[in-house]
């Protein structure tokens, strides 16, 4: 019997995790475009649906940035009064 690594039984499991996620995948899409067949949409209303997505998308894409913004002045604040209170103490202001 060959004894092989860790790392080669890994490889081989990890391409077999590849392949079940690309049958799976393949899969969705046969079955999606079957039902867009039995099922065709409008195609003036799909893409007003399209693009109210995507401006919900925008939306909320600035609305986490300007979240992630606030968020990180806050932390740029707090840590800057962390220093100033440690410099306090290091000097012995109680003030």
């Amino acid at each position: 019997m060959l004894a092989f690594s860790n790392d080669y039984y890994g490889m081989i499991f990890r391409a077999t995790q590849s392949v079940e996620l690309f049958c799976a995948y393949h899969r969705l899409i046969v079955k999606g475009a079957e039902f867009e067949k039995a099922f065709p949409l409008s195609r003036d209303l799909e893409q007003e649906e399209v693009q109210d997505v995507m401006e919900q998308l925008q939306n909320s894409s600035y609305n986490k940035s300007i979240v992630r913004q606030v968020h990180i002045a806050a932390l740029h604040k707090e840590q800057q009064q962390i220093a100033e209170a440690v410099e306090k103490a290091e000097r012995g202001d109680d003030g």
